[in-house]
């Protein structure tokens, strides 16, 4: 975890806002990368945009600020991309979904 992510950490209910936003990100990849379920996966996505509100309520000082920013900009990149790869995924049979090509 980067340095700018210690300062948020330094009180334990912003760790723990941390910590969960982080969890959601790993179990949503989990998620898409098995099985993907449009209405889990917006479950998900719901759950980590509320830990980040609450997050960003507990924010004190400004270089909690640019930390909080940066975390919102990778969650919504993330989400993003998500939303692409559900997309895809619903485009394409299933039996041509499970192999990944690179250009």
């Amino acid at each position: 975890m980067g340095a700018e992510l210690l300062s948020l950490q330094a009180r334990p209910a912003q760790r723990l806002r941390v910590q969960a936003v982080l969890a959601l990100s790993a179990q949503l990849i989990r998620t898409v990368g098995g099985s993907v379920e449009s209405r889990s996966v917006d479950e998900l996505i719901g759950e980590r945009r509320r830990l980040l509100r609450e997050l960003r309520n507990g924010i004190l000082c400004p270089r909690e600020l640019g930390c909080f920013e940066a975390m919102q900009a990778a969650v919504e990149e993330s989400d993003r991309a998500l939303r692409r790869i559900m997309e895809d995924h619903s485009e394409c049979p299933r039996q041509e979904c499970t192999k990944v090509s690179t250009p």
